[in-house]
């Protein structure tokens, strides 16, 4: 894919989002992902502010990534967030691996700033390469339907809108612009689970099958079609089944007869 193809297919999708009337937080780590996200949209007349989070795993490298976010938005008068955060103390408060625990740090910490500042959408940089490994990693954990749809472009809280372009397609753009970003060298390492599946699965399945991400995508759009299918019929029951609201009155009968009845039972009561 062309640079110009990957701009004009981002236009198209920030203006079917809206863009015009919607304020983003643009979460900006400083590697090659996000920059490229960055320079899309800053290419647009689209109202966006960018928040990046240190977690300081790696030292002075970690410090590194924040200054260089830091002057890229001074440089280009962006509005700019910033927070340190100590990973291992919030890990003591909880049963939580390095992954989860950045994970919570950080979404609360968008959410607050969204909050502070009036901005609707989180936006993360999030490509199909991401999406491929997610899907990967639940259907290695065993996971149920809702599972293997993956990430959403858009799921009403984070706006994604690289999730159809490939990592290729983003170095591509990158290189072709000469865009600067930093490299993190954990990325290298087999130290987490997403990282061996990049490494070990992926690229083999890349190899294997050179049409690989094109087909990928293919079969995400056909479970996400099985899902809402499958969302729509629950549904449909539930409208039978339940009646009131406070307490909620269950046909118990009739939910009896539902077969394969395990299923249902998750699909009906699992919002509560």
């Amino acid at each position: 894919m062309k640079s110009k193809s990957l701009q004009f297919k981002f236009n198209e999708i920030l203006k079917n989002h809206n863009f015009t009337f919607r304020r983003y937080l643009l979460a900006i780590s400083g590697g090659v992902d996000s920059m490229v996200l960055l320079d899309l949209f800053r290419q647009t007349s689209a109202n966006f502010q960018v928040a990046h989070c240190n977690f300081q795993l790696r030292g002075e490298d970690s410090n590194g990534d924040e200054e260089f976010v830091r002057n890229y938005c001074g440089l280009h008068n962006i509005p700019f967030h910033s927070v340190r955060f100590d990973v291992e103390a919030y890990q003591k408060t909880g049963n939580y691996s390095v992954e989860m625990a950045c994970r919570n740090l950080r979404y609360d910490w968008f959410a607050e700033i969204q909050q502070i500042n009036h901005l609707e959408d989180l936006v993360t940089a999030h490509h199909s390469d991401d999406n491929i490994e997610t899907f990967l990693i639940n259907l290695s954990r065993g996971t149920g339907l809702k599972g293997l749809v993956g990430m959403q472009i858009d799921n009403g809280k984070i706006f994604r809108p690289l999730l159809n372009f490939t990592k290729n397609d983003l170095l591509e753009y990158a290189k072709n612009n000469t865009l600067a970003w930093r490299e993190d060298y954990t990325n290298a390492t087999d130290d987490y689970t997403r990282n061996k599946i990049r490494h070990h699965i992926l690229s083999v399945l890349k190899e294997v099958h050179t049409q690989f991400d094109e087909n990928f995508l293919a079969t995400l759009s056909h479970i996400n079609d099985n899902y809402l299918i499958v969302q729509q019929r629950v549904d449909e029951l539930a409208s039978c089944l339940f009646t009131g609201s406070n307490p909620i009155k269950i046909e118990i009968k009739e939910l009896k007869k539902l077969e394969p009845l395990e299923t249902y039972i998750h699909y009906l009561f699992e919002k509560y």
